[in-house]
């Protein structure tokens, strides 16, 4: 009886000294797309008076609603301004609001996490209970009618308005709350938080300088995740009025002056919503990055 055997080919072995492999391991080792985005918006909003070709405000009526050409990168619109132009300038305030409403709510909602973890009892009940509230309503919503109420208040630089970094890093600080008071009643029961407490180390400098340094990580990338909820809140409250004066370019009030030209001239509104959308997706997916990069469980897959 004749045995029929079927020759089977390895698969192709792939050479770790080739290009590609290099190529792949460091896409998926460093976030160069992500980390690039972020990097570009940064630095237009940084230069956007070197980078932008026309003042963001100046109205030209005869070039009205021009489409994308080369005198106008990215159209006009129904005023005649430059779209390119209103694009970078309003980058500063939604970055600027971003970053500082997520330091702020990292500040806050640290701090009062950490010191609940670590005392408990009544006092923990009590901030507990607070930042519950917080996290039960919606917060946007709440944002919404809390910067419609009490207006856009103090404006740093001209473009920064103070009231609206200051109702979402309140708002926001709550995440950051419930985070640090659950590492901190883990962390407050080890060895080493222990010896400190032996030796005779005050509270503050426990909190401090041992069960902070272990958390900064976790900090660090709530941060990217709030940063990048700011952005769509602030542009919430610039497409209904709420948030920056009328007159300061954001990607907000850019999409609701562009609402009534939807039909007719589509990159009014198409263009900041693509930038928001940019904005928000990368470092969403750079937070992901550093979550995996910090974590020493998940470094190791790296």
């Amino acid at each position: 009886m004749a045995v029929i055997t079927e020759r089977v080919e390895a698969p192709p072995v792939i050479s770790r000294s080739g290009r590609l492999w290099h190529a792949r391991r460091t896409l998926s080792r460093w976030p160069l797309i992500s980390g690039g985005l972020v990097v570009t918006m940064v630095m237009l909003a940084v230069f956007a008076p070197y980078v932008a070709p026309y003042e963001p405000t100046e109205f030209n009526l005869r070039e009205s609603l021009e489409s994308p050409s080369l005198s106008h990168f990215l159209g006009t619109d129904g005023n005649g301004r430059d779209i390119f132009s209103r694009l970078v300038f309003s980058g500063r305030v939604s970055l600027m609001v971003g970053a500082a409403a997520a330091l702020l709510a990292a500040v806050l909602g640290s701090a009062y996490g950490i010191a609940a973890g670590y005392f408990g009892g009544f006092f923990s009940e009590i901030l507990m209970r607070f930042a519950d509230l917080k996290l039960t309503l919606p917060s946007i919503m709440v944002a919404l009618v809390a910067a419609a109420t009490v207006g856009t208040g103090p404006v740093l630089w001209d473009i920064v308005p103070i009231n609206v970094i200051l109702i979402l890093g309140i708002l926001y600080s709550a995440h950051f709350a419930r985070m640090t008071r659950g590492e901190t009643l883990v962390i407050k029961e080890t060895d080493y938080v222990s010896l400190a407490r032996v030796h005779g180390c005050s509270n503050i400098r426990i909190m401090f300088q041992h069960i902070f340094p272990n958390i900064r990580n976790t900090i660090i990338v709530y941060i990217s995740l709030i940063f990048a909820q700011s952005v769509l809140a602030e542009s919430a409250f610039s497409f209904i009025g709420a948030g920056v004066p009328a007159e300061t370019p954001t990607w907000g009030v850019m999409i609701s002056q562009g609402r009534d030209y939807i039909a007719t001239s589509w990159w009014i509104i198409t263009f900041p919503g693509v930038a928001i959308l940019l904005t928000v997706m990368s470092v969403n997916l750079l937070g992901d990055w550093l979550r995996d990069r910090l974590d020493p469980r998940l470094r190791r897959r790296i």
